[in-house]
């Protein structure tokens, strides 16, 4: 069977298409949810920071009782999302400078929540040590430790002021 040279370098460019395409698209998530382009670190494996504090917060949930808190995707873009706008934007609060604090973004997100809550950090270049920074919180302990939540997203972005931002956003979705 003789196949043609054009057929071959169509089939090897679709090939290119389907392999690079996907992730570039899936990188940058909603456009709602893309408010400030910048560097941010991903989940992807066992050993990276945002997961890493998923399984932290979990292990100080279950000494206490608590069931652990599932990671949620949509949590964590919206969480990513506000870490890369306070980055790009140099500010550090739960609410931007519009105005829009967690439960709007999780109702622009289409995200329905019967109870949310929200860590923020900035600084700290560790999983372990945002974490230590919010258990030595009783407020940020108490959003940790809360029983109502259910899920938790983590958004990590590095650059700003800070050098690094951190969001957790935790919440138990509605019915």
């Amino acid at each position: 069977m003789f196949i043609f040279p054009k057929t071959v370098a169509l089939f090897s460019f679709l090939c290119f298409i389907l392999i690079l395409v996907p992730p570039y698209f899936a990188e940058g998530g909603s456009p709602d949810l893309w408010a400030a382009k910048g560097p941010s670190v991903k989940p992807a494996e066992h050993s990276d920071p945002e997961g890493r504090l998923i399984l932290l917060m979990n292990q100080y949930r279950i000494k206490v009782g608590l069931r652990p808190l599932k990671p949620s995707r949509i949590l964590g873009e919206v969480a990513r999302s506000h870490s890369r706008e306070m980055s790009a934007r140099n500010f550090f609060s739960h609410t931007n400078p519009a105005g829009w604090g967690p439960k709007e973004r999780l109702e622009r997100a289409g995200f329905a929540w019967k109870a949310f809550g929200e860590n923020i950090g900035c600084g700290q270049d560790s999983p372990e040590k945002i974490l230590l920074t919010w258990m030595n919180s009783s407020d940020h302990r108490d959003t940790i430790l809360d029983p109502g939540y259910s899920q938790v997203g983590i958004g990590l972005v590095r650059g700003g002021e800070c050098r690094i931002y951190w969001t957790a956003l935790f919440a138990s979705p509605r019915g």
